[in-house]
């Protein structure tokens, strides 16, 4: 699952003909900031525009810590801490107003969050307070865990993996992961299990079995405002 999470920033290869410079605000695990297969996302997204500004938006206090380190004294990136769930806050953060300009189109990346959003509420929240924050033309990248293709006793073992943890998960259904689109203009090809969103080969991670990804992702495009 790791592995295809990482391998879905190179999807962001879809923004270097929608926005210009690139900014994306991203909640990732900072934690596994080397481990990123294929690159980390500014790493990706500065590789197609050198200009572009990247934010990560983290809660953990030492993966905020250790990414300042490893990031240094980088001018077009940084990180913050914070909780996802707090988009005015993270929006009106002094770093974040330094690096995005919100009045114009932004790339959002929600991979593997708001399954650790496990209140309904919350987690649809969350999503409507940037629809509201964001410009039009503006993108929401989501990747969501999902269990509604994996067998009922596989789909038990996975769900009690973070039983009990101080991180525990929210696996939800592809109608209730669907709805964090309401509002967006879904991009080609909608909303799929991560291995059949554009693959770039026949030999790609799980083309043949796309269920073992346990994955729905999509990217929504924010529409323009009615004109008053």
């Amino acid at each position: 699952m790791l592995r295809w999470r990482r391998r879905w920033l190179h999807f962001l290869r879809l923004f270097r003909l929608l926005l210009d410079p690139f900014s994306v605000l991203l909640h990732a695990c900072a934690s596994l900031f080397r481990e990123m297969v294929g690159g980390n996302v500014h790493e990706i997204v500065q590789g197609i525009n050198p200009d572009a500004h990247v934010v990560y938006v983290d809660s953990d206090t030492v993966a905020v810590e250790h990414t300042r380190a490893l990031l240094g004294d980088t001018a077009t990136v940084t990180i913050v801490e914070a909780d996802a769930r707090d988009i005015q806050d993270i929006l009106t953060h002094p770093d974040v107003c330094r690096l995005l300009d919100c009045s114009r189109p932004v790339g959002v990346l929600l991979i593997a969050l708001l399954h650790f959003v496990v209140d309904d509420d919350e987690a649809s929240g969350l999503v409507r307070a940037l629809r509201s924050a964001l410009a039009p033309s503006s993108y929401i990248a989501i990747a969501h865990a999902t269990l509604d293709d994996v067998p009922e006793d596989i789909g038990r073992q996975l769900a009690q993996l973070y039983t009990g943890t101080t991180h525990p998960t929210h696996a939800r259904s592809r109608e209730e992961i669907a709805a964090f689109f309401t509002g967006l203009t879904l991009v080609d090809p909608g909303m799929v299990l991560a291995p059949l969103w554009r693959p770039e080969s026949a030999r790609d991670l799980f083309l043949d079995e796309p269920e073992q990804s346990v994955n729905l992702v999509g990217i929504g495009c924010m529409p323009e405002r009615p004109q008053e």
